[in-house]
């Protein structure tokens, strides 16, 4: 029997440019159990784990396992992440400004760009 999810996560590690240890401090397993899995050494591999291995390789649990194949979804997929990644960087930046306003630290200017950063998050999550 193929050893379908350890071909995928190996094949999307090499196209992510990632080395075992990257992707193994990426998804918090060890080198050695990354490479048990992609050659299939280990063929049971944790549901947390597939879900941590995935978010690392920036795919889908489904695409590692074999239960989708469309690369179309993956893309999908991928570009989600990328604006769930946008909108949180956004959100702790506009933490980090309130913060600083409501202490009486902020500038005119910081409060402006304050405002612009609340602009674009809203408009952000209108798209989304």
């Amino acid at each position: 029997m193929k050893n379908i999810t350890g071909m995928r996560i190996k094949e999307r590690r090499t196209e992510s440019g990632l080395t075992l240890e990257a992707l193994a401090r990426l998804s918090g397993v060890t080198r050695q159990t990354i490479q048990r899995y992609e050659s299939g050494v280990i063929k049971n591999i944790p549901s947390d784990r597939v879900e941590c291995i995935a978010k690392a390789l920036e795919t889908t649990p489904e695409y590692l396992m074999g239960w989708k194949t469309s690369e179309t979804e993956m893309i999908k997929y991928r570009e989600e992440v990328k604006m769930e990644d946008k909108q949180e960087k956004l959100i702790t930046y506009l933490m980090q400004f309130v913060k600083k306003a409501t202490s009486g630290e902020a500038s005119a200017a910081e409060i402006e760009a304050l405002a612009d950063v609340a602009e674009t998050l809203r408009k952000l999550l209108n798209n989304g």
